[in-house]
């Protein structure tokens, strides 16, 4: 079993064997596992907000050009907890990668 600390200190890259391959597949890797990340993120968020605010979340963050300020006034007045929404979901994704790593070993 994969305790809290071992998630916390956990490298992805490193628990991958990804830490070897070359730069540009390590940044790929990492660029798809960031895509995962947000796309939990989003839903989380998604999930959260009101009815009435979702068309205004799609609107700043996947519709028409918003700025990045817009976006982080988005989120402080609406997502007030949304620091621990992404380190909750940064750390199930940690978690499952390491419970992943942990089972192959065990079976390999």
């Amino acid at each position: 079993m994969v305790s809290i600390d071992d998630v916390i200190q956990l490298n992805i890259l490193n628990i991958l064997g990804a830490d070897k391959l070359p730069e540009e597949k390590r940044k790929q890797i990492l660029a798809d596992m960031t895509r995962m990340l947000l796309e939990q993120v989003v839903m989380r968020i998604s999930d959260a907000l009101p009815a009435d605010k979702k068309e205004e979340f799609y609107r700043v963050f996947g519709g028409a050009p918003s700025s990045d300020d817009e976006k982080r006034a988005f989120l402080r007045a609406h997502v007030s907890d949304f620091d621990e929404i992404v380190l909750q979901e940064v750390m199930a994704f940690k978690y499952a990668v390491a419970q992943f790593a942990e089972d192959s070993k065990i079976t390999a």
